[in-house]
């Protein structure tokens, strides 16, 4: 199950195990990274594991990765999910041209062009979140 987010379906709709999440290492040589809950426990109170990342032998350093930086970026998805989502409901800018104009000139943008191709990004990435997008 390495890098998959672990879901749950509730009626129609997937549920991510709640975050904020966290790196645990396991193994002998540290080979093992878990991302856990921080906050949903087992019935013996022990973190909920969200996903497990293996080395399995392989030296990700010739390549130029990390499995450290995967895993991070792993544990800070509910928080950026939960920032995207905050973003998107404060700038409504495909219904109202005169918000995005406003707040393209708060920001000091010239070409609101570039404002609204990022929250369009940020719309696909909370669609890929939530399964709503093939991703």
């Amino acid at each position: 199950m390495a890098d998959q987010i672990v879901t749950e379906t509730v009626g129609a709709k997937q549920v991510h195990t709640p975050g904020p999440w966290a790196i645990e290492r396991n193994g002998r040589d540290g080979d093992e990274i878990m991302i856990v809950s921080e906050t949903a426990k087992d019935e013996e109170g022990d973190r909920i594991p969200v996903a497990d990342l293996f080395r399995g032998g392989y030296d990700y350093s010739d390549i130029g990765f990390s499995l450290e930086a995967n895993a991070r970026l792993i544990a800070a998805a509910p928080e950026a999910v939960d920032a995207l989502k905050a973003l998107d409901a404060v700038f409504d800018f495909d219904t109202d041209e005169d918000a995005t104009d406003a707040l393209a000139a708060q920001l000091g943008i010239a070409d609101k062009t570039a404002l609204v191709a990022a929250m369009w990004a940020v719309r696909t990435v909370l669609a890929k979140a939530e399964g709503r997008s093939n991703g």
